[in-house]
């Protein structure tokens, strides 16, 4: 649930989101208003429905091209000032099981090697979109599983529960401003 928070002259100045406050900060403005008509070069429209992804223009060896997803975004400030309210975000997804595990793998290697990707990962009824913060192996020898912690930019604390393999959905790629 997303709470504004406002001064004593009625302005708001930050959200309560995940039992975490945060603060508004200046972001770029939203300049593009038809994402679609402005990435026409690698970028395809497929009968599921989906925008795709040329796959030869990315670094994950997809097996197929990956479906793309253009999301406005709501007004929790977790991520000022990488993007706000109103700009509108590009992800991407497997289109297969093979290809999501292949990008969920990827992802886990890149913050391996220092690199701390922004998620959408989906809890029960709502998704989040936070910077990856931590992995962590959990459970027992020969059954261990991926925990992994997110944290908004804007956030003070770590978001307050992990997700598992399963719960990664989509890795962000850009912003349109």
């Amino acid at each position: 649930m997303i709470k504004e928070i406002k001064n004593s002259a009625g302005q708001t100045t930050g959200t309560r989101i995940l039992g975490v406050t945060t603060i508004e900060r200046p972001s770029p403005s939203d300049i593009v208003n038809d994402a679609i008509g402005l990435l026409t070069g690698g970028i395809t429209k497929s009968i599921d429905g989906y925008h795709r992804i040329d796959k030869t223009l990315l670094d994950i060896p997809f097996a197929e091209d990956p479906r793309l997803w253009i999301c406005p975004i709501p007004d929790t400030n977790s991520m000022d000032p990488l993007f706000d309210h109103g700009h509108s975000n590009l992800y991407m997804r497997g289109v297969n099981a093979p290809d999501q595990r292949l990008m969920v793998n990827w992802i886990a290697d890149q913050w391996d090697d220092g690199m701390a990707n922004i998620i959408v990962y989906k809890l029960t009824g709502y998704s989040v979109v936070h910077r990856l913060h931590d992995i962590q192996l959990v459970g027992h020898p020969g059954h261990e599983e991926r925990a992994w912690w997110f944290k908004g930019d804007n956030n003070i604390r770590k978001d307050p529960h992990p997700a598992r393999d399963s719960e990664i959905k989509w890795l962000y790629i850009g912003t349109i401003f």
